[in-house]
């Protein structure tokens, strides 16, 4: 079966993002266009949920592709509905947190002792992309607010129109790349719905709804 499809840009002027992270800290903008690609860039993918969202499409493919089925959804939404312990009590900006393992919903996650207190996710069946959940500061009217983050190595991007490999040069102008869902990495998809329903009430409520649609929007003739 064909994959899902994910456009990665790489100019930086969409909710992805290529960065560079070194240490544990939050990962820095790298100016693709003038710094040559490195085993420490990255794509931050801050993946849509609301409305027909592109989380909602790749939920839709799984499920129509026969990846997932109304027994995983039925899964989630019960295990999602039944919790009310969440993981923004770790969340809190510019606080210096020990490194711990947090569990919740059957997921652990490494607490990281950097300024945005992440929480990072990561499993073998990721295949080397990872999940990120931090503290932004939104401005003054927005506060501080939770954002979780697809991180995706450079090395498992597919280039297009038979452009090089990105490590060891610069990103061409208007460069495109894609990263493909399937039923080798799908896990991510389904642990970072699980992540969005565990950070607090809202997300819960969110999630819940996410869910039932696309159960609703699958069976539809």
């Amino acid at each position: 079966m064909p994959p899902f499809i994910k456009d990665i840009p790489l100019n930086n002027k969409t909710l992805i993002k290529i960065k560079k992270r070194i240490s544990n800290e939050i990962g820095e903008i790298h100016h693709s266009r003038s710094d040559v690609f490195t085993n420490h860039c990255y794509a931050e993918w801050r993946i849509s949920y609301e409305g027909d969202s592109e989380l909602k499409s790749i939920l839709t493919y799984l499920y129509s592709n026969g990846i997932i089925n109304n027994q995983t959804i039925a899964n989630l939404i019960s295990l999602i509905k039944n919790n009310n312990v969440f993981l923004e009590n770790h969340l809190i900006y510019e606080s210096r947190n020990t490194q711990n393992n947090i569990t919740s919903l059957g997921l652990e996650y490494t607490e990281i002792d950097n300024v945005h207190s992440s929480l990072f996710l990561n499993k073998p069946e990721y295949a080397d992309n990872y999940i990120e959940l931090c503290q932004l500061k939104q401005g003054i009217v927005n506060g501080y607010q939770p954002f979780l983050h697809i991180c995706i190595p450079l090395t498992n991007l597919d280039v297009v129109n038979n452009n090089p490999p990105l490590l060891g040069r610069i990103a061409m102008k208007n460069e495109n790349t894609t990263f493909k869902i399937d039923s080798n990495n799908f896990q991510i998809i389904i642990d970072a719905i699980i992540t969005f329903g565990a950070i607090n009430s809202t997300y819960k409520n969110d999630m819940l709804t996410l869910l039932n649609s696309v159960l609703v929007t699958a069976q539809t003739p």
